[in-house]
């Protein structure tokens, strides 16, 4: 499959049943309860750059990819942008394909989800604990 072709897959193909799985774990994780789906919908699209959200189901494979990386690495609900504005990382000008929908972005996600992992003071990348991964080997 070559990168054009892999872009368009991300890009039309729906979200994988894992993948909507993984975004439902990772939200019950951080507290979120069959009854906030109003809220976690509206926080999914703010997360991803979106208009609106009517499910997860509606993402694309690209999109689904690039919010279960962002998700995993949200140590608690606190750290999600608010419904209705854009994830912090979304507001810079950093460059990069944010779209959500190519290989890119989702390397891109990927990246971003990392260096929020590593930063001083966080969980680890790995296993979500202090001093893993990120850490590992620093008194």
């Amino acid at each position: 499959m070559t990168r054009d072709e892999l872009n368009e897959k991300l890009a039309t193909e729906p979200a994988t049943r894992n993948q909507v799985g993984a975004i439902h774990r990772e939200f019950e994780r951080l507290g979120f309860r069959e009854k906030d789906r109003a809220e976690r919908l509206a926080v999914s699209a703010a997360m991803l750059g979106l208009g609106s959200l009517r499910s997860t189901r509606d993402l694309t494979m690209g999109e689904a990819g690039c919010l279960v990386c962002l998700l995993l690495v949200t140590a608690d609900r606190r750290e999600l942008p608010a419904p209705g504005r854009p994830a912090a990382a979304e507001t810079g000008d950093a460059g990069g394909d944010r779209d959500g929908s190519t290989l890119a972005a989702v390397i891109w996600a990927m990246v971003e989800a990392y260096l929020r992992a590593a930063a001083p003071g966080r969980a680890g990348a790995v296993s979500g604990k202090p001093d893993d991964s990120a850490e590992r080997g620093q008194p």
